[in-house]
This record gives C-alpha cells, sequence and structure tokens, in this order.
C-alpha cells in the first residue's frame, strides 16, 4: 500500500520511455500527480501474487540455482525517486530473476513470440539499479506445470539513456505537474529489441531468391481471394435466377444442384441453466431417508416413486432451429471429383 506518487518504479518504465502497450507516459503522469486512482488488482495480478512462490520454487528447481527472495526497496544512488521491487537474486551471482505467471493463452503468445519491449526494457531498469551484471524472466504457466526462462544481459549504455529519460520525465512534468504528451514526444526511440520466442526467426531481406518466392506466395493469395469473391457473386446470380427453386439444373458442360435443407439445431444452455431444472436423482438422495420411515402402500412412497418414473425433463423449450436455408452444389465437366 505504498504511496506510488512518490516514485517510479519499475512497472512504470516501459510506460514512461514508450514501450508499454498498456499505458502512455500521460497516464502514468496521472497517476504521479494525484489525477488518477492507482491501479489495485484484476484476477491476472492475483494470479501472478499467490503463484509467485510456487514459481520461484519452479524456477529453482528447473534451473539448479537457489533464490533469495528481496523484501525492500531498491533505489537509484543518485535519483532515489526511481526504484524496483525486485522479485528474487540469484545466491552467489551478480543475477536477479523475475516471475511472472500469465494465463494459457498468453503464456503460449509469449513461447511463440517472446517477450516484448516492456519487458526487456524493466529487467534492464532492474539491473541498472542493483548493478547487476543478468537478469532473468522465470514465466510460468500453472496449466501447463511449464517453466520459460529469458535472460537479459546488461547494457550500460542503454540503461545510461533510460535513466537520463526517467529523471527527465520526474523533473519536468511530476515535480512541475506540467502534462507530458501521452506518446514519447520528439525524443529518438530507444533501441530495445524484443526477447524471440522458441519459434527461430530468420531475416531474409538479403535473399532474393526467398524474396521473389515470397512475392509470388503473396499474388497467389490475392487472387486466390478474389476468385471466392468472384465465385460467390456468381453463386448469387444462380439462385436469383433459379428463384430459389430447390432441384438439379443441367446445361452445357454443368450440372448445379440447389438442394433445400432444414435449419441447423443448436441447444440453448444458457437458457437451461436458466430455467433450474431439478436433478432426479438428487431430489431421491434428499428424499430416500422420508422414504424409509414411510408405510409401505403410503401416499408418499407413491410420490416418490412417481419423482423418478414421471419427472423427466423435457428438453425441447431448449432446442433451437434455425431458419431452413437452399445450399448450391455445382459440378462442372472436366473437374476432378
Amino acid at each position: 500500500m505504498e504511496d506510488r506518487t512518490q516514485f517510479i518504479g519499475g512497472s512504470d518504465v516501459a510506460a514512461i520511455l514508450g514501450f508499454s502497450p498498456y499505458r502512455t507516459r500521460l497516464q502514468v503522469w496521472e497517476e504521479k500527480v494525484g489525477l488518477s486512482h492507482r491501479f489495485e488488482a484484476n484476477a491476472h495480478t492475483t494470479r501472478g501474487t499467490k503463484l509467485e512462490a510456487i514459481a520461484a520454487n519452479e524456477y529453482s528447481e528447473k534451473y539448479g540455482v537457489d533464490l533469495r527472495r528481496m523484501n525492500t526497496r531498491v533505489r537509484h544512488p543518485s535519483y532515489p525517486f526511481l526504484t524496483a521491487l525486485i522479485d528474487r537474486r540469484v545466491v552467489g551471482r551478480r543475477a536477479l530473476v523475475e516471475l511472472k505467471c500469465p494465463s494459457l493463452g498468453m503464456y503460449s503468445k509469449m513461447k511463440r513470440t517472446g517477450l516484448g519491449e516492456d519487458y526487456i526494457c524493466q529487467m534492464h531498469h532492474y539491473l541498472n539499479l542493483m548493478d547487476f551484471d543478468e537478469g532473468f524472466w522465470g514465466v510460468f504457466c500453472a496449466d501447463q506445470w511449464d517453466m520459460m526462462q529469458v535472460p537479459v544481459t546488461r547494457d550500460e549504455t542503454l540503461e545510461r539513456s533510460m535513466t537520463e529519460r526517467l529523471v527527465a520525465f520526474w523533473q519536468n512534468h511530476v515535480l512541475t505537474k506540467v502534462a507530458p504528451d501521452a506518446e514519447s514526444g520528439d525524443e529518438e526511440r530507444l533501441e530495445i529489441r524484443r526477447a524471440e520466442g522458441e519459434v527461430a526467426l530468420y531475416e531474409m531481406d538479403g535473399d532474393p531468391a526467398f524474396c521473389r518466392a515470397a512475392e509470388l506466395l503473396r499474388e497467389a493469395r490475392a487472387i486466390l481471394k478474389d476468385s471466392e469473391l468472384v465465385a460467390e457473386e456468381a453463386k448469387a446470380q444462380i439462385k436469383e435466377l433459379m428463384g430459389e427453386r430447390a432441384g438439379v439444373y443441367v446445361g452445357p458442360g454443368f450440372r448445379i444442384s440447389l438442394i433445400a435443407m432444414n435449419g441447423r439445431a443448436s441447444f440453448d444452455a444458457k437458457a437451461l441453466a436458466n430455467a433450474k431444472p431439478l436433478d432426479r436423482l438428487k431430489v431421491g438422495a434428499l428424499l430416500q431417508p422420508l422414504f424409509d420411515r414411510a408405510a409401505p402402500g403410503s401416499e408418499f412412497e407413491g410420490v416418490v416413486q412417481a419423482i423418478g418414473r414421471d419427472c423427466g425433463l423435457d428438453l425441447t423449450p431448449f432446442q433451437k432451429v434455425g431458419k431452413p436455408f437452399t445450399q448450391l452444389r455445382p459440378t462442372f465437366s472436366g473437374e476432378d471429383q
């Protein structure tokens, strides 16, 4: 519950430098000067908080390192308003580990495409403040129980440029309460390379043959798309000329069938859930103690038996059938069947 108006934290850095896909530097400024409420939590951040210790254990076991939790906020020696909360440091090495526990979908995307500039930017900020040589993102997916490691090597030149811009943001905008542009303004964008995923990335600009083949494929896809549009237009014209009369239409070199189809059936599970139907087995289990004490042949015994015999659920009201439609099936002589 810290007062985040008093410092720039690790989660602010990427936004201030223009690398965050979720926040702008203007939004960070509004938080720092008290014009907006700080972000509290959502399901994703709660998942990360509760799984962090498990992720740390999995990281230690998979990569054979001992991790030590850090419980204090680290500050820049010259600019104490530049801070960071580090997840773990590697025992016996000048290295730190940051842990993330994304959803299954986001984890799969990270595996394919790697980590974006916002993650790499944040790690360089941490390495700068800690004066460490290397940092690692440990990305843990609880659904697959899998861990991915992404290393980041320190770049002191980049980190000095980052620090200069963060200090300028604090002094020129936060302290003066003068709003910045939403983007990075006229500043030249820093060069921060995203971390590649597990799919190899090859730059093919220098291979003319490969580029020609790729262009040929692009043209073929465009032709295919155009031909699909022409085919749909032709079908629409044929249906209009048929007058939607189902049957088989034959002519020189073609045979075109227009088939009447029933509407597609589907089941409305939401409506069924809202109806709150009773489960006969559960009802029977609740009534069983009373049934055991009922006299043979009693009215109560007959009611219980009727529940099991006659109270089946009619699912007809929850079935939906779409409108009937027609389907066009053309055949042309000379085509491969």
